[in-house]
């Protein structure tokens, strides 16, 4: 004997029965959706795969700047000096030129990381929705 439920309905009476050999219950005012357990294995595999974003792109990218910045400040300084070393102005030549370069790569990197993770995330949704308005059919399933 089942349970009563607020509708009347004993816990049997809303067990409905599939010839595929499996058997859901039926929802109580939700829609519920019957897909084999593979395709939704499947979509949790792919739900598994999504990374979170790493922030480090972006902090190594903003000590680059950092460096960058740092070499414009001593090259206005040394304009005005005098008698600046030649090794000196090497450096901060270097550092500027490094630090743009590596600013605006890893900066480059960050956003084609975080376009990776959402491209990730909407096939996912989009395969979700494609179970959801295509119920499989018998002979598309193992």
């Amino acid at each position: 004997m089942g349970d009563e439920t607020e509708a009347g309905q004993t816990e049997m009476s809303r067990k409905v029965s599939f010839t595929r050999e499996f058997s859901a219950f039926l929802p109580g005012g939700v829609t519920a959706f019957v897909i084999p357990a593979t395709e939704w294995n499947r979509v949790k595999r792919m739900i598994a795969r999504i990374t979170p974003a790493k922030t480090w792109f972006v902090v190594a990218g903003s000590i680059c700047a950092g460096v960058g910045i740092s070499a414009v400040s001593c090259l206005i300084g040394f304009a005005s000096a005098k008698d600046v070393p030649t090794w000196a102005k090497a450096v901060s030549w270097g550092s500027l030129c490094t630090g743009v370069v590596l600013c605006i790569g890893l900066f480059y990197l960050d956003s084609q990381q975080r376009s990776d993770i959402s491209y990730s995330t909407k096939e996912v949704l989009k395969e979700m929705e494609q179970l959801e308005s295509h119920p499989t059919e018998p002979e598309n399933v193992p």
